[in-house]
Formats: structure tokens, sequence, C-alpha cells
């Protein structure tokens, strides 16, 4: 990992780079120019192939030591870019001394030499031209200095002396981590670090301050205790908003498996580390988030922003939802687009939107219902859309609240008013327009092929002028008068409810069709020549809400046994 001469491993570019400087040329890509070769752009990209295509030439071949030249050279497919960074990374005196590029220089964690307690270095091109360097080490073609003598990070120390290969993958992956949390320290949104662009100072600093921070005791409770009270002004929204990205967190906390130490002794106190960091200008060469930076540069502002997907859990609904809020104008979000998880809201912003509304963190009311918790059927029955619900429950069409902290998960969810929900259902059902057989099949609970039936039957019209299209009034007409018993409306055997409706009561029904002799397609009855008994045959399609579910309360019963007394009882059969 870090570039211990004993173990080092020499980079294709290295190779190809020493044959450059034989011949006098300062950098590899001038060699293969003149050599008519195609010149790789970045030094991963050197590879076996380009090594050899240099070799290949008679001359090169006889005036090189190639045994020597080739001894150790690390040859890979494909390198990971976040492992490795991008820049060359090079101890100069190590290259005075007539040594090759290593291939562990590039690891992103590796900042130092060992064998000249040096900084690595982000190389000119010109890293071989003039071998008669100076003390300073200065390259005469672009006058790049030379770092002094400096004392080797910690973690490189610790890493160095760890046992075997995956124990130091796991500590480098466990630190990066840990630095990437450290950045940005009280974010809703977590930041990742563009490993692969710094330079070794710049990662020197973040993993040296990321090993310090994750060698302290009792850090997650240090931390967890400075997020929330960095998110005090939205507590309101419950512990769904102080608790975001607390599990990960803690996780990553977890992995920081490496020794503690007294804090104070080194950097000062952890809580005086994450402030710096926190308060500090946004490191925007650093993360890869370019998109909030885009809309935020002040630290505090860029803290408080969040993704629609975490607005969505704010709420209590679906982030499909947000989505439409935003294009109905209903949410204004600081950026948008269709993608959730890319969306931008300032929490703060969220929150006032909702101190207009009754944010409620008061245990359950028998009186509302949780938006999530009504099925699709639902809408399906009234042309309607969880979308077009949860916009008139934010803009007060539809009394609403959200319940804060409202199950034993401590969740947020949005609840409207049943009697309100009853209602507006109800001029959904009044102000249903003319609609393709498609949807009327959605309707009804059933096929376009039984639609098309119903039509021939003369118990649906359609439009006059484009018979693809069912007439409203002969839904609502057909659904106050008749009841039809299919497999998709039911969710149940339609033939055994048709036989149990026709034997209670010996009503036969009006129309009928069997795909075979033991399964029903559809069955239609008459309302009126059906006692109530009859009726009771038929199965609700809301009867799943007399369950009891462990973390919905009582809201889960409150959609059947409402509905079941008014007087659209027949919309729910």
């Amino acid at each position: 990992m870090s570039s211990n001469q004993t173990s080092s491993q020499t980079t294709p570019w290295g190779v190809c780079a020493a044959i450059a400087d034989f011949y006098g040329f300062t950098s590899p890509a001038r060699l293969l120019s003149s050599l008519g070769i195609i010149t790789p752009k970045k030094w991963y990209a050197f590879s076996q192939e380009t090594v050899d295509l240099l070799l290949s030439n008679k001359t090169i071949a006889l005036d090189m030591e190639i045994s020597g030249l080739l001894k150790g050279v690390h040859y890979a497919s494909v390198y990971d870019k976040n492992a490795h960074s991008q820049s060359l990374k090079v101890c100069k005196y190590c290259l005075k001394e007539g040594g090759l590029h290593h291939f562990n220089w590039q690891a992103v964690e590796s900042t130092m030499c060992n064998k000249h307690s040096t900084p690595l270095t982000v190389s000119c091109s010109h890293m071989y031209a003039n071998r008669s360097w100076t003390d300073a080490m200065k390259c005469n073609a672009c006058c790049t200095s030379m770092p002094l003598t400096a004392a080797m990070p910690k973690y490189e120390y610790y890493l160095d002396n760890l046992g075997s290969d995956a124990e130091k993958i796991a500590f480098t992956s466990a630190l990066k981590a840990l630095a990437e949390r450290m950045v940005r320290p009280f974010d809703f949104i977590t930041t990742s670090i563009r490993w692969n662009k710094l330079a070794p100072s710049q990662i020197s600093t973040l993993l040296e301050d990321a090993f310090y921070l994750g060698g302290s005791t009792n850090l997650f409770d240090l931390w967890q205790n400075l997020v929330v009270k960095h998110r005090r002004d939205v507590a309101v929204l419950g512990q769904t908003a102080l608790n975001i990205e607390m599990t990960s967190l803690q996780s990553v906390i977890k992995q920081s498996c490496w020794p503690k130490r007294n804090f104070e002794d080194d950097k000062g106190s952890p809580e005086t580390l994450l402030m710096d960091y926190h308060m500090s200008p946004i490191p925007k060469e650093v993360i890869t988030e370019q998109l909030r930076y885009k809309y935020c540069q002040q630290p505090e502002e860029f803290s408080f922003l969040i993704s629609g997907v975490m607005a969505a859990e704010l709420l209590g609904v679906s982030p499909k939802t947000i989505t439409e809020l935003l294009k109905s104008g209903t949410l204004k979000g600081v950026h948008v687009c269709q993608q959730p998880d890319k969306q931008l809201f300032d929490i703060r912003e969220l929150k006032q939107l909702l101190s207009g509304r009754n944010i409620d963190g008061s245990p359950q009311n028998n009186d509302y219902i949780n938006v999530t918790d009504i099925p699709n059927v639902i809408y399906e029955l009234y042309d309607f859309t969880p979308e077009t619900l949860v916009n008139k429950a934010l803009t007060g069409d539809v009394k609403s609240v959200v319940r804060v902290n409202s199950t034993v998960h401590y969740i947020n969810s949005l609840q409207v008013s049943s009697e309100s929900l009853k209602a507006l259902l109800k001029k959904a059902w009044d102000d249903l327009q003319d609609c393709p057989k498609a949807k009327a099949a959605k309707i009804l609970r059933t096929n376009i092929q039984i639609v098309n039936d119903l039509v021939k039957q003369g118990l649906l019209c359609v439009k006059p002028n484009n018979p693809e299209v069912i007439d409203a009034d002969s839904i609502r007409k057909f659904v106050d008068e008749y009841l039809l018993v299919n497999r998709k409306a039911t969710f149940s055997r339609s033939r055994n409810i048709a036989q149990k409706i026709a034997s209670c009561c010996n009503v036969k029904p009006i129309l009928s069709a069997y795909m075979n002799p033991t399964k029903t397609d559809f069955v239609v009855f008459k309302k009126s020549d059906l006692s109530p008994c009859c009726m009771q045959h038929v199965p609700k399609r809301f009867a799943h809400f007399a369950t009891p579910r462990v973390d919905l309360s009582k809201n889960v019963r409150l959609l059947f046994n409402n509905f079941s007394g008014d007087g659209n009882g027949h919309r729910y059969n």
C-alpha cells in the first residue's frame, strides 16, 4: 500500500518512462509518438501491450537490459479508479537513484515514501528529465519544487504494520468511509470524496484526521449528539428528521477497529474537529456532489439540503408522490427533476410548509386514515390517484394531519380525515367523465372483454361518435343497479360466490359467462332482486382493513368500518 521499496512493483508506465529517459525523451508520450504508437492518456492505461510494442523495436531491444527492466512489473487488466490516484505520484529521490515508478505509489492512501521519509508529489510530465537535480529537487522544465523530509502520517505507519493484505484493505476501506462522513459531518445527504483526484497532501490531511477521529472513544454518541443539536430547529418533524443517516453513520464508526487513544493529546477534542469541518468552506474540489454545490455554497445552508426520498419519509408518502407534488407546484424544490434521489429540498422550508398544517405528535386519532394504507384498488374504483389525494391534503382541500413518530418505529405518516376522504371520493364518483374501455374495466375491477360483453347486453353504453369510449352515466347506473361478480373484482372464486348468492334466496343471475365447467368468468345480478342476506355472501373489498396490524394502529380498521355504513355501499362489492 505505502511505498515500501522491498515490496513495490513497477508499473508499465514506469517501464516506458525509463526507456524514454534512456533515449533523452522527457516523457514516454513523446517516445511513443516518435515511433508512431498510439499514446495512452493516463498512467493506468499503459499496459503490457504498450510495453511489448516498445520492446518490439529492435534498437530498443538491443540497447536496453530487458530482463532487469521487466523484473516485478505489475500488469493489471483493470485498475480500480477509486482506489488509485489518476495523477502520477512519485518520490523523486527514488527516481534520482535510478528507481522506476512504483505501483504502490498510486494507491490513494499512499502519501509518503518509506525509504526517504518524504511526501510523494504529483509529478510533472518531465519526471525523468535532467538527472542532475539539485538538493532542492526542481525540474528545470517546469520548476516543480519537491517537499523536504516530513514525518510519516500515523495512519500510514499503522497500515504498514498490518499483517495481511485483507487487513490492509479492510482498514483502508473503513478509514476512507469515516473520512467521507467527517468532511461534511452534519449533512443530511452524505458526501463522497473524489479520492482519485486529490493531491497527496490533501489525502494525507483527510485520512490522518479520520484516523485520529476513529481512534476516539464513544465517538458515535458524541457525533449523534452534535447532529441532533444541529438539527434542533427541525425537531418538530420528529425522529425521522433527527435520525436521517444515523444508522449508516453508526455502521461506519463500528468499522473503525484501530486502537483507541486519548484524543486530547493529538488533535484537540473530536467535537472541535467535527465542528471545524462543518464550518469550513465547502471543499468543491474534494467532494463528488457538485449538484448541491451548484445551488448552495454556504456550509450551514448546505447541511440542511435533503433529497426527494428523504422528503417522502418526512411527509409519510411515496417518492413518486413527491415528484408529482413538485410538478403541481405544491412543493418547491431547490433542484427539480424526475428522480426523487436527485431532487433537492431545504428541510427548513419543508418544515415551514407544514407549520401551516397541523403537525401532530399525539397518539393516533381514530378519525384519520394513513394515505399509505389506502389500497390502489380504491383509487381505480374512483378514477383517482394517490398523488391527487396528497396534493389536496397538503393544500388544505382535504382535512389532514402529519402524524410525527406515529408508530413503534417512530415514522411519520400523512393522514386524512375519513369524512373528508369519503366526501372527496363521492365527488370523484359524481364527477366521473366518459372514459376508454380500459379505464372502465379498472373502475369495474374487470377486463376489457367483459366490458365489451356488458356493452353488447346494453348494460353499458358507448359514445355514439366513439365506440371505444364508455359513457360515464352508464357506468354509474350499472354500479347503482347491478352487482358484477367476477374473478378480478372479488379476489376469490367467483363460481362459489355466485352459487351461494343464487342458493340463498333462489335468485338467478341476469347474465353469466363460464370459462369451463368449474370456473366462472363473470356473473351479473340485479341488485333489486337481492336481499340483504344475499349480499352477505359477497366479499367486501375492504375486509383486510378489519385485521389489526402491529405498526399501523386503529386506523387500519377505520376505512372499512366508516365506509360500510355510507350510502355508497355498493361501490365496495
